[in-house]
């Protein structure tokens, strides 16, 4: 079964992808705050991550760099309704070669369903 992470500190969004990734049968883990998703990181092996960059703790950039240079080939859908304030961060990290895909908020609940079914082969 794939694995997703979820790193959102909106309760609702949280439930969203667990029922999302329930009904295409994937397994997630969710969390809260930046360092509730670095705990995760750095104990599982997931298949993509979805990530929100305003987050309690480290921020988004934060847990993208640490992803992008432990874990290269693991896809991460940045999601964030704020990409513009975290604009330039954002592209040091791909100057220095940490890729992302960016998903801007608010979004439909079938965009996360294309996301998963894309990024792993996975269907309804």
């Amino acid at each position: 079964m794939k694995r997703i992470l979820a790193i959102e500190d909106d309760p609702g969004l949280r439930g969203l992808y667990e029922a999302i990734a329930e009904k295409i049968k994937c397994s997630i883990d969710t969390a809260a705050t930046g360092e509730a998703g670095l705990a995760l990181i750095e104990g599982n092996r997931y298949d993509m991550i979805f990530l929100d960059l305003r987050l309690p703790g480290y921020d988004g950039v934060e847990i993208l760099q640490i992803i992008g240079r432990k874990f290269p080939e693991t896809p991460v859908y940045v999601v964030t309704g704020f990409y513009e304030e975290y604009f330039e961060r954002l592209r040091e990290l791909n100057r220095q070669g940490i890729f992302f895909e960016l998903l801007r908020k608010p979004f439909r609940n079938a965009e996360i369903v294309e996301i998963i079914q894309s990024v792993l082969g996975e269907s309804s």
